[in-house]
């Protein structure tokens, strides 16, 4: 994996043999390849030609599996569940077209399905006796390589500006934190309706090599509570919600009350209602709570979200400047003083 990372140009060729398998039910040929992808590393991958044109014949099966999967289960299924399918298909179906797993390793067709119909990638068909043109690639891969050394000088002056403004906005968000004390918000309201716009779409990654299992849309409501005698009391709302709610606190089926009694201050929760398709990202602020709203973008599901809670969390935090925002807005609820 370390030399994948460190390569300028990732080759892949596939034969019979799908790789040695790895605990976590990728084999190491399928985990180097996630990493070049990750990478985002130029490219070239090849198949021998008979089992590229086995896979074309019956990668539908492939798909109606993954699919009639989702539906009665709620998840992906696992890529040992992938296999153990295409053997007893290839076994008990003579006619589908799948070789036998003595034949062809079946990860092989694992392998090729993520490829092909999950990134989408070009796998160019090689056959015996045929040579790869390396002499034409690696002219354009060098040509790529001296057009961006003029601009050696921009990337690192960037990389440098990054660096900095990391370093300023860690020391805001300190400063705010431990060093303000706030009487009140000004135009509370539109605040939060300032933050939801910059609050953006982000895409929920997991496992050894971030594969992508879903996404959520860009934040579309805000809400504030106080706690004040024995209700949660909403001070302000902005976007999609009607706001107009208050909750108990000790409301067993309230997450806005769960948030208040059982999680840390700072401390992010996660909640999904199914019904809505929402999922609602939470955090304790003193005698505060903030609740900012995330509506799905591709399907998800109750089984889903409590596999993934912690993901979706950090792709949610990690895109873009989702973190920073959030943290700045609680640095500043937290500051504040009845």
């Amino acid at each position: 994996m370390k030399k994948v990372s460190e390569c300028d140009l990732y080759c892949l060729f596939i034969h019979t043999k799908g790789g040695s398998m790895t605990s976590n039910g990728y084999t190491v040929t399928h985990l180097e390849y996630l990493r070049a992808v990750s990478d985002s590393k130029m490219m070239m991958l090849y198949c021998e030609s008979t089992i590229m044109d086995a896979y074309f014949k019956f990668r539908w099966i492939i798909a109606k599996y993954i699919e009639e999967f989702k539906l009665s289960q709620g998840r992906m299924p696992h890529n040992n569940e992938v296999v153990d399918f295409l053997e007893m298909e290839s076994e008990k179906n003579p006619t589908s077209g799948i070789p036998s797993k003595h034949q062809i390793d079946t990860y092989v067709w694992v392998l090729l399905h993520d490829i092909v119909m999950v990134k989408g990638h070009y796998v160019e068909k090689l056959s015996w006796g045929h040579t790869v043109p390396w002499a034409s690639y690696l002219s354009d891969l060098l040509q790529q390589g001296l057009q961006l050394l003029p601009k050696k000088s921009l990337y690192e002056e960037s990389s440098q500006l990054a660096l900095a403004f990391g370093d300023f906005t860690s020391f805001a968000k300190q400063v705010v934190s431990d060093h303000v004390r706030i009487s009140e918000l000004l135009e509370g309201r539109r605040l939060l309706n300032r933050s939801i716009r910059m609050l953006t779409r982000s895409e929920i990654t997991a496992g050894p090599v971030n594969g992508s299992i879903g996404s959520v849309k860009a934040c579309s409501a805000i809400c504030l509570f106080h706690h004040e005698g024995n209700s949660l009391t909403v001070q302000y709302y902005a976007g999609d919600t009607n706001g107009n709610y208050d909750f108990e606190v000790g409301d067993p089926s309230s997450f806005v009350s769960y948030t208040y009694n059982n999680l840390q201050d700072g401390v992010p929760g996660l909640f999904y209602w199914e019904s809505r398709r929402l999922f609602y990202l939470t955090y304790k602020l003193g005698e505060y709570v903030i609740s900012y709203h995330f509506p799905e973008d591709t399907a998800w599901s109750s089984q889903l979200y409590a596999d993934y809670t912690d993901d979706i969390i950090n792709g949610i935090l990690n895109t873009h400047a989702n973190g920073m925002i959030i943290e700045l807005l609680n640095s500043l609820i937290g500051g504040l003083q009845k």
